[in-house]
C-alpha cells in the first residue's frame, strides 16, 4: 500500500499497476517494438493484432487500453470485450473516415489493468 497526500488514504499499488504493455508495428510483417508480459503477437491481417500474454489475467474482465503514436487518419479500438480471453488482447485499427476499413499503423500501443491468474 502507498499512503496518499495528507496521509488520509492508502492505495493498493499492486492493483494500480499495468499488467502488460505492448508497442507493435503493424506494417508489413508485424513486429514488437517493446513489450512487457507479452510472449508473442499474431497478425490477424490488415489493422488487426492479437497480443498473447506470458502471464494471463484471472479472467477476461480486465481493463484494456489502446492508443497510437505515429498514425495519422487512423483510430485504434481494443477488440470487443467478448473477443478477449484471459491471455489474448486484440487491437483493431481503422481509417478515421470510416470505421469499416481496416488500416495498418506503425506504432499501436496498449496495456491492461486487472488481476493476474
Amino acid at each position: 500500500d502507498v499512503t496518499g497526500e495528507g496521509n488520509s488514504t492508502t492505495t493498493n499499488l499492486q492493483q494500480g499497476l499495468a499488467k502488460m504493455f505492448v508497442s507493435v508495428n503493424q506494417g508489413g510483417s508485424q513486429s514488437i517494438n517493446e513489450s512487457f508480459n507479452v510472449s508473442s503477437i499474431a497478425d490477424g491481417g490488415t489493422g488487426l493484432t492479437e497480443a498473447t500474454l506470458t502471464n494471463a489475467h484471472s479472467d477476461a474482465n480486465y481493463v484494456p487500453v489502446a492508443s497510437m503514436i505515429t498514425a495519422s487518419n487512423r483510430r485504434v479500438i481494443v477488440g470487443s470485450q467478448s473477443s478477449h480471453t484471459a491471455s489474448i488482447v486484440k487491437y483493431d485499427v481503422f481509417q478515421e473516415s470510416t470505421y469499416s476499413t481496416l488500416a495498418d499503423a506503425s506504432s499501436v500501443v496498449g496495456n491492461t489493468h486487472g488481476d493476474l491468474a
